[in-house]
């Protein structure tokens, strides 16, 4: 199953993506978006393990993804 992941900001970047499951059974969001400077930039975030649950909304990732995004 693949949804959709609506658009979010993270920094001054609009961010959209999609989730679903790996071939391992791992839940996984994959996200991107491109800079001012026409830079595209991609990441992966694995939501599940064994000692947490992450999303890409969570502040951690956000500050992440807004700092990366920007350089």
């Amino acid at each position: 199953d693949v949804t959709t992941v609506d658009a979010f900001k993270a920094g001054e970047l609009s961010w959209e993506g999609f989730a679903t499951v790996d071939f391992s059974g791992n839940a996984m969001t994959l996200i991107w978006t491109t800079n001012a400077a026409g830079h595209g930039f991609q990441a992966t975030v694995f939501a599940n393990s064994e000692d947490a649950k992450i999303a890409v909304t969570d502040a951690d990732v956000l500050a992440v993804l807004g700092s990366v995004a920007n350089k």
